[in-house]
């Protein structure tokens, strides 16, 4: 995209109805990321004490938590695949629809 229609881009006036849906998401996505800091600070809490602890799985009547060691393992890097093999690519390659979606970014 150009500078010229980059800017001619932002000068667009924005409509009140998307003003006004816009604070009620940055709202709610501020309260969102407060949230899963909190998840995350009790999250890794838990994996602390089962690795001090030597468990491996803790279950209550609300939560199960299992803990995974590190481990070493492989991807398949279908790209590199697709373009030595495109036969065999393409005889066990599925097709599928991706959803539209609305993605929101925050400058």
């Amino acid at each position: 995209m150009t500078m010229a229609k980059k800017q001619e881009q932002q000068q667009l006036p924005v409509s009140d109805w998307y003003l006004k849906l816009e604070a009620e998401y940055l709202a709610a996505f501020e309260e969102q990321q407060k949230a899963e800091a909190k998840v995350k600070q009790a999250k890794d809490a838990i994996m602390a004490m089962m690795i001090a602890e030597k468990l491996t799985n803790v279950k209550t009547d609300i939560t199960q938590a299992i803990y995974t060691a590190p481990s070493e393992g492989y991807k398949f890097n279908s790209g590199d695949f697709k373009t030595d093999h495109p036969d065999l690519f393409y005889k066990y390659a599925t097709k599928y629809q991706k959803q539209g979606y609305l993605q929101m970014k925050l400058k």
